[in-house]
Parts: C-alpha cells; sequence; structure tokens
C-alpha cells in the first residue's frame, strides 16, 4: 500500500499528554500494556521509557555506563543521562502579519489598532547541551525486570540499531512502542503522574527528578485524576455536629 493511500486510510492523530494522560492508570494496567510487546528487547524499551521518564531520543541514547546497579541495595542509579531539549534565548523580535493563522497558533497574537495588524514576540534561540542530576529508580519497582536485563547484558548502547557502534533509531523505537496501542510520551506522563500520584512527591520534587525547569510543562504530566485526589479524603475524621448525630 502507497503511503498517500496509507494515510488516508489510516489518518495521523495528534497526540497530546495533556489530554491522553488523565491520571496514573496504574501498575496493573502498564504491565499490562508491557506484555503486549513479544521480545524481550522491546518489553526492555517500554519498562526504560517508563522508569527513566525521558524523551525517547535521551532513553536510546543510555549506555551500559549510565547505570550503576544496586546503589544502596535497593535502587537504580542514573547519571549523566542527555537532556535533550535545552535551548538558549539568543535574540527576541516582535512578528507582525496581517491576518490570524489558520491554526492553535491564533491565539498567541494580539490585534493592534493603530498598524491594523497582529503581532506576537518571537525568539531565536540555539540548542545547548544539558545533563540531567543524578536519579534513582527502586529496583522492586513491577516495570524494571526486563530493563535491568537489558543493562546486564549490553556491551554500549542498551538498544542497538542495525549497527552494533549505533543505537536503534527513534522511529524504529517508535513504532515498538506503538504496538502496545500508545505512544512513548504517554509512558513519560505516566512516571509524572506516578510520582505525584503514587509516591507523593509535591510538584517541585517531581521536576528536580525529571529534570524539568518549567512548571507549565510539569502541570501538563503531573495530573492525579480522580482516583489520586480522592485519596485525600481516606482517614478524615469529622468532628461530630448536629447534622451528623
Amino acid at each position: 500500500m502507497g503511503y498517500w493511500k496509507d494515510h488516508l486510510l489510516h489518518p495521523y492523530k495528534r497526540r497530546a499528554v495533556e489530554r491522553d494522560v488523565v491520571q496514573f492508570d496504574g501498575w496493573e494496567k502498564l504491565v499490562e500494556l508491557c506484555n503486549r510487546l513479544e521480545s524481550n528487547r522491546d518489553k526492555a524499551l517500554f519498562q526504560a521509557i517508563f522508569s527513566t521518564g525521558g524523551r525517547i531520543n535521551e532513553v536510546l541514547s543510555l549506555k551500559k555506563e549510565n547505570f550503576a546497579v544496586g546503589y544502596e541495595d535497593k535502587y537504580l542509579l542514573v547519571q549523566n543521562m542527555t537532556l535533550s531539549k535545552r535551548y538558549l534565548k539568543t535574540h527576541e523580535y516582535q512578528e507582525w502579519i496581517d491576518s490570524l493563522p489558520e491554526t492553535r497558533l491564533k491565539r498567541l497574537y494580539k490585534f493592534d489598532e493603530e498598524k491594523k495588524q497582529y503581532s506576537r514576540r518571537r525568539f531565536e534561540t540555539e540548542k545547548v547541551n544539558a545533563i540531567r542530576s543524578p536519579f534513582v529508580i527502586p529496583l522492586n519497582e513491577p516495570l524494571m525486570p526486563k530493563f535491568l536485563e537489558q543493562i546486564e547484558a549490553s556491551e554500549s548502547y542498551l538498544f542497538i540499531g542495525r549497527s552494533t557502534e549505533k543505537p536503534m533509531s527513534r522511529n524504529w523505537a517508535y513504532k515498538i512502542i506503538t504496538k502496545t496501542g500508545l505512544y512513548p510520551h504517554y509512558l513519560r506522563g505516566q512516571k509524572a503522574s506516578c510520582l505525584i500520584a503514587f509516591y507523593g512527591m509535591t510538584m517541585e520534587e517531581m521536576m528536580e527528578y525529571m529534570g524539568w525547569e518549567e512548571i507549565g510543562t510539569a502541570r501538563h504530566y503531573a495530573k492525579m485524576g480522580i482516583k489520586g485526589l480522592s485519596k485525600h479524603f481516606e482517614n478524615a475524621i469529622y468532628p461530630k455536629t448536629e447534622a451528623s448525630s
């Protein structure tokens, strides 16, 4: 089947964590999703993306040397993990247009009565190299066994491509994860939600763990949902009142 025919039959669905990740879906659900994959390597990739909370290209850049298994006898220590989306603003300018674009970007523009044009602030940036602070993952988490086996078996990159000297391609890894019916960034959102809803981290602690700087981004990922929020009402002790007697 040709590309365009396939595209028409299976149109691209834009993924959005803020829409698709409503809450932490729970260990049982994640294990079930992981088990939809057949090979141990594919399961290890699923587990690595969730466990680290990394972007897919950040996970693919990991090597055996990035890990210390058995840190304090109960953790996997991850060190020197690359952060791929870090930019430095080098220039700021005002963009002017005559009519609004037919996209979601139109909300960013403001109309100037004097010039009779729309404008928005734009930035020029350059990519900077950034490294995530060291972090640990409990060895006994449900989504760790195949990940740990992959670390043990690897000699360089955890997930190699056709050439043993290079990591697996991003497109190949993406296709593997989408066999579960979901996509890699869903796992990133689930990890953030897990840190808050299951482990009880604060927003600030979760951001430090994940290596995030923008709280707006964190809010999209750190949803607790009905199940998570309802935990705050458990074991509450209320005073006796006339209405309740």
